[in-house]
């Protein structure tokens, strides 16, 4: 729970349950995920620093560990864990000079993940005599989905998952051949904001 006030970082967030106690509504709403995108690759953008934030983190990694799906697979390796996680204390990565452009570095961090998930990807088939009869054919299918999370869902979040769409384009584009110009991609940037 958190208690509203008016004044930034001053909200109270209280923990009113325990780990025990939502262990299944958490397992469950990772099992829907799963079941709808494939495998989940959780972002994690809360503070190491901010006692509240800390205490959240704390919590949701437990969950993430008593959580069959983030167990390793066949082969005992974590990479093939159908719920990973990735930690990245987004305040404390843009501090610097740099500011959010330096959120960019996450990249490195998912780009394992957004390869593997790769993305949807439907075409006309091309039996009829224009070229195409009308049928879409799957050519791609999305075989994952990143869950980002902060304290308040706003600049943090929105920030990372426009880079996460800014890779699966990216990748879109670069199976085509294609390259975007810098104009593109200031206009997706003001189409996520």
């Amino acid at each position: 729970e958190q208690a509203a006030d008016l004044l930034p970082g001053r909200q109270k967030v209280t923990v009113t349950r325990s780990s025990e106690g939502t262990q299944p509504a958490f397992n469950k709403h990772f099992e829907d995920l799963e079941h709808t995108y494939g495998a989940v690759h959780i972002i994690n953008l809360l503070s190491e620093s901010k006692p509240a934030e800390v205490e959240l983190s704390s919590m949701y990694h437990k969950g993430i560990q008593h959580c069959h799906l983030s167990q390793p697979g066949a082969d005992g390796s974590s990479d093939h864990a159908l719920l990973r996680e990735t930690h990245y204390d987004f305040h404390a990565e843009t501090k610097g000079p740099a500011g959010y452009e330096a959120a960019r570095e996450i990249r490195r961090y998912i780009e394992d993940s957004t390869d593997g998930f790769a993305y949807f990807l439907a075409q006309e088939a091309g039996d009829g005599p224009d070229g195409g009869d009308g049928r879409m054919v799957v050519v791609l299918q999305q075989e994952g989905v990143f869950r980002t999370n902060c304290l308040d869902c706003l600049d943090r979040t929105n920030l990372i998952q426009t880079l996460i769409s800014q890779m699966a384009v990216e990748a879109f584009l670069g199976h085509r051949g294609e390259w975007a110009a810098s104009d593109f991609w200031m206009r997706h940037a003001s189409l996520w904001a």
